[in-house]
């Protein structure tokens, strides 16, 4: 409950509500139905008078199709970077947005993406964190088909990785492989599957009403490990739906049934010793 308004949604943590939500193009576009239903009462919700500004304003940057998915995110980034600490002076705020769209006219947030550090150089490393800190956990549970799925996937992981021995240069190397051959192959041809994914995290998260930055670094660190597993599989041959949908949907089963997850992940990032935004930039960038 959003106010007076009852809103549905599905979980991607359920693999055929996964490709209901990504495979199709047309998934994301809404629709509102007028339904009275006792049982809901209207609560106290109310959005920032900004929200429809700035939600539009990110949307836009999202549908820019001209420049890659990476670069897209990348000014989003930046654009809350620079909205978030006004978000109580919506005069201020206004002018923010100007400033934004200005930067993005003039090529200067381009220049700040080429400028912009890698994280090719830790690619490996965190994906293999992330799994190895899930493997164990995932083996007790009594969920027989959710773990032959994570199994059947981190079984893949270790297959792809395994060409490099352990060392970290390689397995990295692998991954970018990867990421510019079978993946980039798929993308170009299923650029909604992304787009379907954020709109999907935004919607969930009623993006921007709460912390804008926060949800937008939860949102990199989902997409950077996803990306990674994607990568990893797309090293040893070129990807398809299933694929997709077997990645997207383990990851958001973990994400979404173990309490700690997300307190988990962030003491990972934490690690960089690196400012939240900053690091969430640095994690858009491939290469």
């Amino acid at each position: 409950m959003r106010g007076n308004k009852k809103e549905h949604n599905l979980s991607l943590s359920c693999p055929e509500a996964a490709r209901q939500i990504l495979l199709n193009p047309a998934s994301m576009q809404f629709h509102q139905e007028n339904t009275t239903d006792d049982a809901f009462k209207a609560n106290n919700y109310t959005r920032p008078n900004w929200y429809s500004e700035v939600q539009q304003f990110v949307v836009d940057i999202l549908f820019i199709n001209n420049i890659s998915l990476e670069q897209r995110l990348f000014y989003i980034g930046m654009t809350l970077r620079l909205l978030e600490p006004h978000k109580n002076n919506m005069e201020e705020l206004h002018k923010r947005l100007l400033l934004c769209c200005e930067k993005i006219n003039n090529n200067n947030f381009e220049k700040l993406f080429l400028e912009q550090r890698t994280s090719a150089d830790i690619y490996a490393g965190l994906l293999i964190q992330f799994f190895n800190f899930r493997v164990n956990l995932e083996s007790t549970r009594s969920f027989k088909v959710a773990y032959n799925r994570f199994n059947s996937l981190h079984q893949q992981l270790i297959e792809a990785l395994s060409l490099a021995n352990g060392d970290s240069d390689k397995q990295n190397t692998i991954l970018q492989h990867g990421f510019n051959t079978h993946y980039r192959d798929y993308f170009e041809k299923n650029s909604h599957v992304w787009i379907n994914y954020i709109i999907y995290v935004f919607y969930l998260n009623d993006f921007p009403a709460e912390s804008m930055q926060d949800v937008f670094n939860d949102l990199i660190t989902d997409i950077f490990i996803i990306r990674c597993a994607l990568s990893a599989l797309a090293s040893m041959r070129p990807l398809n739906d299933d694929d997709v949908i077997l990645v997207v949907q383990t990851y958001h089963r973990i994400r979404s049934h173990n309490k700690d997850f997300v307190k988990n992940i962030k003491n990972i990032r934490n690690q960089a010793n690196t400012d939240e935004s900053l690091f969430s930039l640095m994690l858009i960038k491939t290469q």
